[in-house]
């Protein structure tokens, strides 16, 4: 199942993408010849039942775990067929990640948090802190820069690991059940914070999920099942608005 976008080019795709785990009689294969296209501006839901392979794809797609067989690309840029040191830079570079856990380190206050990646990348310190800030106030949390996890809730973690990839200016935002953890508040702002910068950044995100509260915030919805899409929403009128 493939589906077009009327006006412009998608950002990240992929073609013929297959994927197994296991070997022989415990051979279970996650992705088949799946194929797939994703545009900046616009917020996408993978969705699926447990198992059907929604984090997977993820994974592929963000040039975290090689497929079978199939390539993505960039734009025009083939991201399996890079040599791995430079597929490492363009992770750091155009991908950005959120992971269900946070993964914030305990000692780091807010603002350290979003600022590491920036300055580990090369940027300076006060670049990193400027951007780190400013990051800090488009999630709501201009008041917290100085707090660390511990004195934080878990949709406030959420939005500093939001700030923290948001602060990369990525191609492509990647969130892996970014509201598993969240209550049905904290899971509103955050998704709306994500198709926020969808919109406001042109950037285009990728959030694999199982909650049906969050399907009204996307332009897409993709359903996968079987080791392919089963069902996909096109392109919501929300995106003319």
């Amino acid at each position: 199942m493939t589906i077009t976008h009327p006006t412009r080019s998608p950002i990240l795709r992929a073609h013929g993408l297959s994927h197994a785990y296991g070997e022989a009689a415990t051979r279970s294969v996650v992705l088949n010849d799946m194929s797939v296209q994703f545009w900046p501006g616009e917020l996408t839901l993978i969705m699926g039942a447990s198992g059907s392979g929604k984090s997977t794809l993820l994974a592929v797609l963000g040039g975290l775990l090689r497929p079978d067989s199939g390539e993505v690309w960039l734009a025009e840029t083939a991201v399996w067929k890079m040599a791995p040191t430079v597929l490492e830079k363009l992770r750091f570079e155009r991908f950005a990640y959120i992971f269900q856990g946070f993964n914030l380190f305990p000692a780091l206050t807010a603002l350290e948090q979003v600022a590491m990646p920036l300055y580990l990348g090369g940027t300076s310190k006060k670049q990193s802190t400027d951007r780190a800030q400013a990051a800090l106030v488009e999630v709501g949390l201009s008041a917290h820069t100085n707090l660390r996890p511990t004195e934080l809730s878990g949709g406030e973690k959420q939005r500093v690991a939001i700030a923290r990839a948001l602060v990369m200016e990525p191609a492509v935002l990647f969130a892996d059940e970014p509201t598993s953890a969240l209550d049905s508040v904290n899971s509103d702002m955050a998704i709306r914070l994500l198709h926020g910068i969808a919109r406001s950044h042109d950037t285009c995100v990728i959030a694999v999920t199982h909650d049906p509260r969050l399907m009204p915030h996307a332009e897409r919805i993709l359903t996968i099942g079987d080791g392919a899409i089963q069902d996909a929403q096109p392109v919501s009128e929300r995106i003319a608005e």
